[in-house]
C-alpha cells in the first residue's frame, strides 16, 4: 500500500509544488480566477514551499489544491485500507460478520461526527472521507461473500442505475468534508448501487472482445496517470471554451474547469475526453 499509494503521492505532489509558480508565469493559474466558491491560489514563497513539502511528507497534505486537488484520494485509500486490515485482524479475521461490525462502526463514527463536529485531528480534513473508505472496504468484503447469490441480474443493474439517477437529480448525497446527516442515509446506498452497476456493466463489456474492451483495459491498467494529470489536461479544453464564449483569458485559472455556463453546455464531453484520452495518447506515444 505504501509503495502503490504513498510513494506516487509523495513524488508527484513535490513535482507539482516545484512547478506551482511556473504555472502563474505561463497563465495556467492566476490570482483572479479560482474555484466556484471564489477561492483563488497564490504563488508560493520559499517558506510556503518547504512548509507544504513537510506536510506532504508527514501527513499527506499540503499538495497543490488547484492542480492536484484530487490527491486526497491517495491518503483516503491508504488510511482506509490499513485501518480496515488492522480492525479486521484485531477483532476476529476477515469474515462477513466482522465486515458488518466495521461498517456499523464507521457509520456510527460519522453520525457522531455530524452531530457533534468530531474530527480526527491527526488526519487532514478530519478523516471523514477516510472513514467512508473504511465503510466501503467492509461493503466490498460483504459483497464478495454473497457475490454468487447476487449475480449479475439485468433487473438489479437497472435498479441500481435508477437509484443513481434519482439521487443525482436531487443531489441527496456527497463526500464533502463538512457533511450532513442526509449523507449518512444516502451515501451508503448510492455508493453501493454505483459500484454494483459499474461492476455489472464491466462484466458485460468483458464478455466479448471489442475495441471498447481493449480501450478500457488499457485505461484501467494506467489509471494512475489519468488520476495524476487529469486536472492539468483540462487546461487543454479551456482555451476552446474561452474562444467560444469570448471570455477573459484569465479564466484559464479556473479550478477545475471554466465555470461559465457549465450546467447547460456540452463542454463536459471535451473535458472528459481531454482528462482521459489525452493522457492515454501521451502515454502510448511515450512508450
Amino acid at each position: 500500500r505504501f509503495k502503490g499509494l504513498y510513494v506516487p503521492f509523495l513524488k508527484w505532489s513535490v513535482i507539482f509544488l516545484i512547478l506551482h509558480n511556473l504555472w502563474f508565469e505561463i497563465g495556467i493559474l492566476n490570482e483572479q480566477y479560482g474555484n466556484w466558491q471564489g477561492g483563488v491560489t497564490h504563488p508560493y514563497s520559499i517558506q510556503d514551499f518547504f512548509t507544504r513539502v513537510f506536510r506532504v511528507v508527514t501527513s499527506m497534505s499540503g499538495y497543490d489544491e488547484f492542480l492536484t486537488g484530487a490527491f486526497w484520494f491517495f491518503r483516503g485509500l491508504l488510511v482506509a485500507s490499513i485501518l480496515y486490515l488492522v480492525l479486521a485482524r484485531v477483532i476476529d479475521g476477515m469474515r462477513p460478520r466482522i465486515a458488518i461490525l466495521i461498517c456499523a462502526f464507521a457509520l456510527a463514527f460519522n453520525a457522531y461526527r455530524f452531530a457533534f463536529g468530531l474530527k480526527v485531528t491527526t488526519i487532514p480534513n478530519g478523516g471523514l472521507r477516510d472513514i467512508w473508505g473504511l465503510f466501503f472496504f467492509g461493503v466490498g468484503v460483504i459483497y464478495k461473500h454473497f457475490e454468487t447469490r447476487i449475480g449479475d441480474r439485468p433487473l438489479l443493474t437497472v435498479c441500481c442505475l435508477s437509484v443513481l439517477c434519482v439521487c443525482a437529480w436531487f443531489h441527496t448525497c456527497g463526500m464533502n468534508n463538512n457533511g450532513k446527516m442526509l449523507d449518512l442515509l444516502t451515501l451508503p446506498v448510492t455508493g453501493t448501487a454505483g459500484w454494483i452497476f459499474c461492476h455489472h456493466l464491466a462484466v458485460w463489456i468483458d464478455s466479448r472482445d471489442s475495441l471498447l474492451r481493449r480501450s478500457l483495459l488499457f485505461i484501467g491498467n494506467n489509471t494512475l496517470y489519468v488520476f495524476i494529470f487529469h486536472i492539468i489536461s483540462f487546461k487543454l479544453v479551456s482555451p476552446l471554451k474561452i474562444l467560444w464564449y469570448g471570455l477573459d483569458w484569465g479564466q484559464m485559472g479556473c479550478h477545475m474547469v471554466i465555470h461559465y455556463n457549465n450546467h447547460t453546455d456540452l463542454f463536459w464531453i471535451l473535458y472528459t475526453a481531454a482528462g482521459v484520452g489525452v493522457r492515454m495518447l501521451c502515454l502510448q506515444l511515450y512508450r
